[in-house]
């Protein structure tokens, strides 16, 4: 199911998306290759995710942080992982931020637990 959904993804991207769509799009596949657990692909497709700036779906890119640095914890690279969680933070008003930077504590925590 999930890689249908990459499919569909990448398919909708073909068609010439603004910049909203774009990062819609991209970051529905990290999160389709994150839950196949394809961490590389997940890094990959959030590298390109984060350097976009939409207009409207801003929520987007500290969610493609957290992802990307969750995809580098798995893949055990931990410097990664925690300057990507610690990018979230140069981000402000967005829809569930709160949440997210609760989330964010958290997974930072876990590393610290590793080193």
């Amino acid at each position: 199911q999930y890689a249908a959904a990459v499919k569909m993804y990448q398919n909708a991207l073909k068609k010439g998306p603004d910049t909203d769509q774009l990062a819609t799009g991209l970051y529905g596949i990290v999160e389709s290759y994150y839950d196949m657990e394809q961490y590389e692909q997940a890094v990959e497709t959030a590298l390109v995710l984060v350097t976009l700036q939409p207009k409207r779906e801003t929520s987007l890119i500290p969610h493609g942080y957290y992802r990307l640095g969750q995809a580098y914890a798995k893949l055990g690279r931990v410097n990664e992982a925690r300057a990507a969680f610690e990018a979230v933070d140069r981000y402000d008003n967005y829809d569930n931020q709160s949440r997210l930077e609760s989330r964010v504590e958290q997974e930072l925590q876990k590393l610290s637990a590793v080193n």
